[in-house]
């Protein structure tokens, strides 16, 4: 049986990369990787790693573990940036660079 948050989740990575998609980025989903990055997009002009998660209500929560594992990364690049997107039900995305 397939887990409902699973399905949750990987709902909203398909949202994140139709999104990008759309403003022209060429976007890879890390399916099952358990790795900080649920999306990575790639433009000629910047690339993208994002942390996609899903919330019912607009409250502020702390993902402070995930988020640290991506600012975590090392990366000497200015054209990289590191993203959380969290999809709030019945109102999008709340983005917020890191």
């Amino acid at each position: 049986m397939v887990n409902k948050n699973y399905i949750r989740g990987r709902t909203i990575e398909y949202k994140c990369i139709k999104e990008l998609g759309n403003q022209g980025f060429v976007c890879i989903r890390t399916a099952g990787s358990h790795s900080p990055v649920d999306v990575i997009a790639i433009r000629y002009d910047r690339i993208l790693l994002i942390q996609c998660k899903r919330q019912k209500k607009d409250i502020d929560i702390n993902y402070g573990y995930e988020v640290q594992e991506l600012v975590d990364i090392q990366i000497d690049n200015p054209f990289v940036e590191k993203w959380l997107w969290v999809w709030i039900d019945r109102k999008g995305w709340k983005k917020s660079v890191l």
